[in-house]
């Protein structure tokens, strides 16, 4: 269980990355600060890839309830995903409509 969860983890980190900066360049120059969206696009992917590693190079020998706490993370994660890809489809209508 935890090797699986963190190969998610090292995968959802590379995909983010991608997709982040392809969205940032065509949609956030014209809406927002990009500062503060820079650096979550930085941040939150480079967690995501060293606790994956964490995961899986050390998550047969973790205790049940911190495997528990990184599934807690995977959850916020896939929060944090769902926010932006719904941040962009509002961004991208009203640029569309604007």
């Amino acid at each position: 269980m935890a090797s699986l969860l963190g190969l998610s983890y090292v995968i959802l980190g590379i995909i983010y990355i991608v997709v982040a900066r392809t969205i940032w360049k065509s949609l956030f120059r014209q809406f927002l600060n990009p500062s503060l969206y820079h650096i979550q696009s930085l941040a939150l992917p480079s967690f995501l890839i060293v606790i994956g590693l964490i995961l899986l190079g050390f998550g047969w020998r973790l205790d049940p309830i911190l495997q528990f706490a990184f599934f807690l993370q995977f959850t916020l994660l896939i929060y944090v995903v769902g926010k932006d890809k719904m941040l962009f489809q509002i961004m991208s209508n009203s640029k569309k409509h604007g």
